[in-house]
């Protein structure tokens, strides 16, 4: 699945890495989880979001985070060496368990 922002493609999903950022997008437009000198998305804890859109952040990952398992049974059928490997979004659980717990 292709992810958009405005009319540009700035990453998508795959069984295989999950989530993953497109490498040359750029959003020109100055909001408040954009890095103003390079166009990229920042870590949430680092914006300028306001602690209501933290708190959908954090509902969203951790909704990730309670649903993953289920998903992994998805490719229960595979041989191990075709099964993706899952350190959610290119970090492990332990490591998104952190950022969850620091935005408490």
């Amino acid at each position: 699945m292709i992810i958009s922002f405005n009319g540009s493609v700035v990453g998508g999903t795959s069984p295989d890495c999950f989530l993953f950022s497109s490498v040359s997008y750029r959003i020109k437009e100055k909001l408040p989880f954009i890095n103003i000198n390079n166009g990229k998305f920042i870590d949430p804890l680092q914006s300028e979001l306001k602690p209501d859109e933290l708190f959908k952040i954090y509902g969203y990952a951790k909704h990730i985070l309670n649903n993953i398992e289920k998903f992994k049974r998805n490719f229960d059928g595979l041989e191990d060496l075709l099964k993706p490997d899952y350190n959610i979004m290119g970090v492990s659980k332990t490591g998104c368990l952190i950022w969850l717990n620091i935005r408490r």
